[in-house]
């Protein structure tokens, strides 16, 4: 990416940073109230598959907890090109841990 291109999108960072806690609430203000449940013991397929899926996650996060952070840097390099701008010529993966 051109200095140039940074700059010209540099103030639409700040502009979603600051307008999410705001739209958020409103997007959700015409959601529809979910039906309640038959039979409060009623276990549907899909709701079996909405527990697998959150002891899945809470186990996920078990293990993520006991992992250290690691610093991971991924760069791309371009060149400018007439006919399709900007082209990826090169990348590079760096990690730390």
């Amino acid at each position: 990416m051109s200095i140039k291109r940074i700059r010209r999108s540099a103030w639409l960072l700040p502009l979603l940073v600051f307008s999410t806690p705001v739209l958020l609430p409103l997007s959700a203000r015409h959601r529809l109230k979910l039906p309640e449940p038959t039979e409060p013991g009623d276990r549907s397929e899909f709701t079996a598959v909405i527990y697998r899926i959150i002891a899945n996650e809470w186990q996920m996060r078990g293990k993520m907890q006991a992992l250290s952070p690691r610093v991971e840097t991924y760069l791309q390099y371009y060149k400018p090109d007439p006919e399709f701008g900007d082209v990826a010529t090169n990348d590079d993966y760096f990690w730390a841990g």
